[in-house]
C-alpha cells in the first residue's frame, strides 16, 4: 500500500482492516484456523508480484512460484492468485509475438516453467497428503458434490445475512469500492489485478455448498482477499 499511497493512509487502511474484518478474530482467538496465515502469504504474493512487475528474468518467476505454493499450503483455493502474473505473461507474450521476438518468447517460457516448478515443490506436502489420504493430487476433503462450480451461492457469499462478507465487514465496502478509484498508472493496474482475485475468489466460496463458510465469524474464507481490502481503502 505505501508504493500506491502516503505512509500514513497505508498505516490507517491496515489498521481499519486489521480491526474490521474478522482478520483479529483468526488471529488471536481461532488461531488454529489457517485464515490468518493465508492473508499473510496471500499478501507476500500480491506485495511481490506488484514490487516487480515488469520484470521477466526466471528468477523473479521462480520467487514468484514459491510464493504461490506458500499460499496453496494454507489454503489451496489460493493458488488462483496466480492470475495477476498469469496475466502480465499473456501481455508480455503478446507483445513477444508482435515483434517476432523469438528468443524472448524462450525467456519467457523458461520463467514460465521455473514459476510452475517451484510452485509444486513448495506445495508438494499438501499435494502428497491429499494422495496418499484421499487417493488424489488436488482433493476436496468434503466429498464430491460438496463443490458445484457454477457458483449458485455467488451473491450470497457477499450479501446475505448469514456471514455475508459485505454484512459482517462492512469496511470490506470501502475495500471494494476504493478499487474503481485507482488512479491510472501502476496504481490502475494493481486494483484491477486485484479485482480479478478478489472475483475468483468469490467465485470459489459461491460454489461450495456450504457457502457460508459453516461455524464462522463473517465469511472466513474470504480472509485471503484482506490484502485487497487495504488496497482499496
Amino acid at each position: 500500500a505505501c508504493r500506491h499511497a502516503s505512509r500514513t493512509a497505508a498505516l490507517y487502511a491496515v489498521i481499519a482492516v486489521g480491526l474490521g474484518s474478522a482478520l483479529l478474530f483468526y488471529s488471536v482467538y481461532w488461531s488454529s484456523y489457517a485464515h490468518a496465515w493465508t492473508a499473510l502469504a496471500v499478501t507476500a504474493f500480491v506485495s511481490y508480484w506488484d514490487r516487480t512487475r515488469g520484470r521477466y528474468d526466471a528468477r523473479r518467476w521462480a520467487a514468484l512460484g514459491a510464493l504461490a505454493g506458500l499460499a496453496a499450503l494454507t489454503r489451496m483455493q489460493e493458488v488462483l492468485w496466480v492470475a495477476l502474473p498469469a496475466g502480465e505473461a499473456a501481455i508480455e507474450f503478446g507483445r513477444r509475438v508482435r515483434r517476432r521476438d523469438f528468443p524472448g518468447i524462450a525467456r519467457l517460457a523458461l520463467a514460465a516453467g521455473a514459476a510452475t516448478l517451484c510452485s509444486l515443490c513448495v506445495a508438494s506436502p499438501e499435494l502428497l497428503a491429499n494422495k496418499l489420504v484421499f487417493g488424489r493430487w488436488l482433493a476436496v476433503y468434503t466429498g464430491e458434490s460438496y463443490m458445484r462450480w457454477e457458483a449458485p451461492f455467488f451473491w450470497e457469499t457477499l450479501f446475505a445475512t448469514k456471514n455475508g462478507l459485505f454484512v459482517w465487514t462492512p469496511v470490506a465496502y470501502i475495500g471494494a469500492l476504493g478499487l474503481l478509484l485507482a488512479p491510472r498508472g501502476p496504481s490502475r493496474g494493481l486494483a484491477v489485478g486485484s479485482g480479478a482475485g478478489f472475483l475468483l475468489q468469490t467465485w470459489v466460496n459461491g460454489s461450495a455448498w456450504a457457502w457460508w463458510s459453516a461455524w464462522s465469524y463473517s465469511n472466513r474464507r474470504f480472509l485471503g482477499v484482506t490484502v485487497v481490502l487495504v488496497l482499496g481503502v
